[in-house]
């Protein structure tokens, strides 16, 4: 649980981000996948808004009452409906945490579902990054990577800018959640063998199990070179095929004259 968070080079950063937007998540809790939840490093209380709390169908009396306010910056203080203990979980299993939560259910207009805070990412012990629109942070499994959704985070962003959170606070985007069991695979330990499918090409072979027997695998190879002429490695070895059987094409405006970029010429390294 202490492995070393990092973000480098290898880390992609999102090609259609800019400065407005934030990290929007979708986390599971009630048995639903919700959507829409905003993470904010800057408040001490998690924040769950009441069009959520009913979606995900719990009642009033669940609530713990609280008397005190919510203070945001410059703007008046909020008084909550209730506190509430919901577990959450972050990320995909196998790389996935699950942590109690104590929201405070406020009924207040908005584009986000909820907003994930300090005390979360705390338990989290997350690495968040704005450049990146990611959070990273350690599991029993290794170090797991929560990206952020430009898109979503550009729309939320441009209804709370024009003042429209009570057009869309009907909308939870919620979507019921069970887990799924593992499948299981079937895994052999042993190794693979090169079969040559022609003696004139010696790098054209196919591979199998090492585990056949010497009969068979005579029998496999013979029936390999019977059928080599079948192989295709490459689209030279497709000469003919009709164009209403397979044919690939780019889908362009043929009107349209077609872009010449600039040459761009990498490092060695």
């Amino acid at each position: 649980m202490y492995e070393e968070i990092v973000y480098g080079p290898e880390d992609a950063v999102p090609l259609a981000s800019n400065n407005h937007e934030a990290i929007v998540i979708e986390v599971i809790t009630c048995n639903y996948k919700v959507k829409k939840v905003y993470i904010d490093n800057g408040s001490a209380i998690d924040v769950l808004y009441y069009k959520t709390f009913r979606e995900l169908q719990l009642e009033d009396k669940q609530l713990i009452p609280v008397r005190t306010p919510l203070i945001g910056f410059a703007g008046p203080p909020v008084r909550p409906e209730g506190m509430i203990t919901l577990t959450v979980t972050v990320g995909e299993s196998p790389r996935s945490r699950t942590v109690p939560v104590n929201f405070a259910v406020v009924k207040e207009p908005s584009s986000y579902n909820m907003i994930l805070e300090r005390p979360t990412l705390k338990a989290l012990r997350a690495v968040c990054s704005t450049l990146h629109l990611s959070m990273k942070f350690p599991t029993p499994a290794g170090v797991a990577e929560v990206l952020g959704d430009p898109e979503v985070a550009r729309a939320c962003y441009i209804v709370t800018l024009k003042g429209k959170e009570k057009l869309v606070a009907q909308t939870a985007y919620l979507k019921p959640w069970e887990p799924v069991e593992k499948e299981e695979k079937l895994e052999t330990d042993e190794g693979l063998i090169e079969l040559p499918i022609r003696p004139e090409r010696p790098d054209r072979v196919v591979r199998t199990g090492s585990g056949l027997s010497e009969q068979t695998r005579r029998a496999l190879e013979s029936l390999l070179k019977e059928y080599a002429e079948i192989f295709a490695w490459s689209a030279d070895d497709m000469p003919g095929i009709p164009s209403e059987l397979a044919v690939h094409k780019l889908h362009v405006d043929p009107n349209i004259r077609p872009v010449k970029q600039k040459k761009r010429n990498f490092a060695p390294e």
